[in-house]
């Protein structure tokens, strides 16, 4: 049986991890895995024709940071401050809906959707775990 494309992608891929990550998968082989999966979920999109929004991704860690919801808005979109106070509301609540959602998909799923959060879970001198 011949294989299709997208197995012989992802064996190559597979390939290649194991090749250039070895030291990080021998060291912790689950928490390697578990990083793999989680850096493919932040790059391919979680839905059909939605995919992830860096400016959305921006304003969470604004928020993680300390900043207000607000602030954090204006931080990333520089016409912000120019907007009617009905629209900025609006956009507000957009993004505090949408922040609101992520926090329960990773409540339900135990995942993260946020790059940054996937790059802080395990460092090369973190030692395995036990």
């Amino acid at each position: 049986m011949k294989a299709d494309r997208l197995t012989t992608d992802v064996a190559q891929f597979v390939s290649d991890l194991k090749r250039n990550h070895a030291p990080e998968r021998r060291r912790n082989p689950r928490g390697f895995k578990k990083r793999v999966i989680q850096e493919i979920q932040a790059h391919l999109s979680p839905f059909r024709g939605r995919p992830r929004d860096e400016e959305l991704n921006r304003i969470e860690d604004l928020r993680n940071s300390g900043k207000t919801i607000s602030e954090a808005i204006a931080a990333v979109t520089s016409e912000f401050s120019n907007w009617n106070w009905r629209h900025r509301a609006a956009e507000v609540n957009r993004v505090r809906d949408a922040l609101k959602k992520r926090r329960k998909w990773r409540r339900v799923n135990g995942g993260s959707s946020s790059p940054g959060d996937i790059h802080s879970q395990i460092t090369p001198d973190e030692p395995p775990a036990e």
